[in-house]
């Protein structure tokens, strides 16, 4: 007899909503490649964003009316950071320089 494996709440795919539309968010894991993680590092906002969602969901947001502002990218990328536990996106230590 086999047992079905449960399903835990990391199992599940990572999502965020935005003006009701639902975006799917690669794993940490090997889902998000050096780009994206080098913009989430120097805070480029959208660099971040559009490298997370990949071409079709970042088209589908920029076709949304209105279009999204500075202010819908900043929310979009404090959902995100939710979404894997980390502080808001550009955020970083102070520099000691």
């Amino acid at each position: 007899m086999t047992t079905k494996k449960k399903t835990t709440t990391t199992d599940k795919p990572k999502a965020i909503s935005f003006r009701s539309e639902r975006f799917r968010l690669p794993e940490l894991d090997g889902g998000m490649d050096i780009d994206t993680l080098e913009a989430f590092e120097d805070g480029k906002v959208i660099t971040a964003i559009r490298g997370l969602l990949g071409p079709d969901q970042w088209a589908k947001l920029k076709a949304m009316t209105p279009k999204p502002n500075i202010g819908d990218l900043e929310e979009i990328a404090d959902k995100i950071a939710k979404v894997y536990g980390m502080g808001s996106v550009g955020e970083s230590d102070a520099s000691s320089d």
